[in-house]
Formats: C-alpha cells, sequence, structure tokens
C-alpha cells in the first residue's frame, strides 16, 4: 500500500508544481502587458489631445494619427499569427516589444508631426504583434492551468486581462496635467520597468524550459477546406465592436468644448476604463456571463449600442453622458469575451492562432474604417450613430452561429 500512496502523492506534487509555475507565468505575462499597454496609452491618449489643445492639428487631424496607428496595430497580428507557426512565440515577443518600446518613447521625446505619424507605423506595427503574443501565449497557458485543475470556467483569463488593461487606461489621460518634462519622465520609467520584466521572463523561461508552441495551424489536414461561417459571423462583430469602442479615442472627445476632453484630457476615456475594472469586481462576485454564448454576445452588442446611440442624444450633459459612457462599458465588457471566447471554441482547433490574429485584425478594420470615416466627414454624431446601426446588424447575425459547449 506504501507505494501506491507514494505515487499519489508525487502525481499531487507534480500537479500542484505545474499549477503554481502555469500561476507564476500567467502573473509575469499579465504584469507585462499591463505596463506595455500604460505606455502605449500614455502616447496614444495624451499625445493627440495635447497637441489638439496647443492647436498644432484639429480634431479630424486626431483621426488620421489613429487610423495609422490601429490600421497596423490591429493589421500585423494576422502575419505574426501565421509566424508563430514556425517560430516561437516567446522569441516574437521579445524582438516586437522591444522595438514598440523604442519607438513609443521616441515619439514622446519629438515634437515633429512627421515622425510621429511615421513611428505610428512602427508602434502599431510591433505593437500589434506584442498584443497577440501575449494574449495568445495566456490563452494557451489558462488552457493547460485549467486542464490540470479541471476547472470549467471560461474565459475569466480574458476578464483579467481586460480589467488590468483598463486599470491602466483609467490613469493615462491625467498625465496630460503634467508638464512636459514630467510626462516624458514617466514615460522613460515605464518604458525601464517594461524591458526589466521582459528580461526576468526571458530569464524564467530559460529557468523553467518552458514552450508554448502551440499545433502548427496546418497540423489538420481534413478540414483545411472548410469554410467556417460561425467565424465569419464572429468576425464581423468583432469589426462593429471594435469600431465602437475606437470612439472613445477622437469621436466623443471631439463633441463638446466643455466636459468632452478638448481642454487636453479625455475624462470619458478613464470613466470607461473605471467602469470596466469596477464591472470586473461585481461580475466575478456574482458569477454571471461566465459561459461563452451567442446569446450573452447578443446581450452584450445591443446593450453598446443602446450606449452609442444615447451620446448624440445628451452630449450636453454631463450626467446622461457619463450614464451613456457607462451603458457602452458595459455592454463592451460582456461583448468582447464572448465573441474572443466563442471564436477559439471552433470546431477547427488547427485554425485557433490564425483566427486569434483575424479578430486582432478585425480591430485594424473596424477602429481604422471608423477613425478613417471621422477623419473625412467631421461629423462625430453620424460616425455614433452608424457603429451602433452596424452593431445591430451583427448581433443578430451573431445569433445564428451554432458553436458547440
Amino acid at each position: 500500500m506504501t507505494p501506491a500512496i507514494d505515487s499519489n502523492k508525487s502525481g499531487t506534487d507534480v500537479k500542484t508544481q505545474q499549477i503554481n509555475e502555469s500561476k507564476k507565468r500567467i502573473v509575469i505575462i499579465l504584469s507585462i502587458h499591463t505596463f506595455e499597454r500604460f505606455l502605449f496609452f500614455c502616447i496614444s491618449v495624451v499625445m493627440p489631445l495635447n497637441l489638439f489643445s496647443e492647436g498644432i492639428i484639429n480634431a479630424s487631424d486626431m483621426g488620421l494619427f489613429y487610423l495609422l496607428l490601429f490600421s497596423f496595430y490591429r493589421g500585423t497580428p494576422v502575419l505574426f499569427g501565421y509566424m508563430s507557426s514556425f517560430v516561437r512565440k516567446e522569441k516574437i515577443l521579445y524582438f516586437s516589444l522591444v522595438l514598440e518600446i523604442l519607438s513609443l518613447v521616441y515619439m514622446s521625446l519629438t515634437e515633429e508631426i512627421s515622425r510621429i505619424y511615421i513611428l505610428s507605423f512602427f508602434a502599431g506595427s510591433f505593437g500589434g504583434a506584442t498584443t497577440m503574443m501575449i494574449i495568445s501565449l495566456l490563452e494557451s497557458e489558462d488552457k493547460k492551468c485549467k486542464l490540470i485543475m479541471e476547472s470549467k470556467v471560461e474565459h475569466d483569463i480574458f476578464n483579467i486581462h481586460f480589467m488590468l488593461i483598463n486599470a491602466a487606461a483609467f490613469i493615462t489621460p491625467f498625465l496630460a496635467l503634467l508638464s512636459r518634462r514630467d510626462y516624458q519622465t514617466i514615460v522613460v520609467i515605464t518604458a525601464s520597468t517594461l524591458l526589466f520584466l521582459l528580461l526576468f521572463f526571458i530569464l524564467f523561461n530559460r529557468r523553467n524550459h518552458f514552450s508554448s508552441q502551440l499545433d502548427p495551424i496546418h497540423s489538420l489536414k481534413s478540414n483545411k477546406t472548410t469554410f467556417d461561417f460561425n467565424f465569419l459571423y464572429i468576425w464581423f462583430a468583432c469589426v462593429s465592436v471594435w469600431a465602437a469602442c475606437s470612439t472613445f479615442y477622437a469621436i466623443i472627445p471631439s463633441l463638446d468644448s466643455r466636459f468632452f476632453g478638448t481642454e487636453g484630457i479625455n475624462a470619458w476615456f478613464s470613466l470607461d476604463s473605471a467602469a470596466v475594472v469596477l464591472f470586473f469586481f461585481i461580475f466575478n462576485r456574482m458569477k454571471i456571463f461566465t459561459k461563452n454564448t451567442t446569446q450573452n454576445a447578443f446581450i452584450g452588442m445591443i446593450v453598446l449600442a443602446v450606449g452609442l446611440f444615447l451620446i448624440p442624444l445628451f452630449k450636453d450633459d454631463f450626467l446622461y453622458c457619463a450614464i451613456a459612457i457607462i451603458v457602452i462599458s458595459f455592454g463592451g465588457y460582456i461583448a468582447f469575451p464572448q465573441l474572443y471566447g466563442l471564436a477559439v471554441k471552433t470546431d477547427f482547433q488547427e485554425r485557433k492562432v490564425l483566427y486569434l490574429g483575424l479578430l486582432t485584425f478585425s480591430g485594424a478594420v473596424g477602429e481604422s474604417s471608423m477613425h478613417a470615416l471621422f477623419w473625412v466627414t467631421g461629423n462625430a454624431s453620424f460616425c455614433l450613430i452608424l457603429s451602433a446601426v452596424l452593431l445591430i446588424t451583427n448581433a443578430f447575425l451573431v445569433k445564428r452561429c451554432k458553436i458547440c459547449s
């Protein structure tokens, strides 16, 4: 009997060690992404509004800046997702994160608009690769951890990831209150901290001999030519959700001269982020929307559309605008994890990395199109209403999806 008991104890110890190492790895990855998002928002949220408040650019020019930044940020993950079939995701992350940091820091130190636009290409391209690799690493590590623990909770790691980046997003708009020198100092300190975390991650991986490489995209040949209409509907839905959420950058702040951010501080971006963090703790306690279902995704998208309709109606009333922002935050908080969770529940598991890349690319289409429309028309109300109509249309398409439990 003793050898059997020892064997069971040994197996339990191995499981415990694997769980602990996976959790440590997840914490490190989440820490890197939190600081990376903080650095990214330091530039993308603060700099354009500062330039706008100083009269260097106008409101529609901000649309051009975000068009350049987000088209590459959301577009390049498809390429890097394909590359991850042949190169370890960690190596891609090391390379892309360092170049993203350099681009963002240099962007904060220059005042020449042409250089800022050029650097937005590099920051967007490598920032997109960084985010793609981090989400993929988190998803694979979380899946491994849940298999060991036999957990049935879905997309909780995405909610934690979503909460942390919104916590970073809440703080950054207020950096516009600082002097340019203090602002640049914070950017440099954040970049240095991020590089330190990256070095720690590299050493941790070497010590524990991790290998997160998923099966190549082409690993299962039988489903290679089958078209996935379910994913197509989810992809269109993600395009509309990204377009809706991108309105916080330039479209919503341009609506009113008193409290929509034209003094250089995007208070609505912070309010949205704070609401998302609050929803995380509320839903985590109530244990609702824990399953990825088309019905939940539908609810999130409809709520998001309602919030967008409310903004043009109440743009002159601070209280009602704040309520509308919270409604938008609520809808986005539900919709994003539901859609991403539905996408990775595909029957075509060999396409999962490709699908994650395509979902990120949906951001390029949604965000870039919305900012391009705003740049061309300069009409914020029209952009918001169109975005809401697209959300409602795609919400009904998502309800047609047949996703296995």
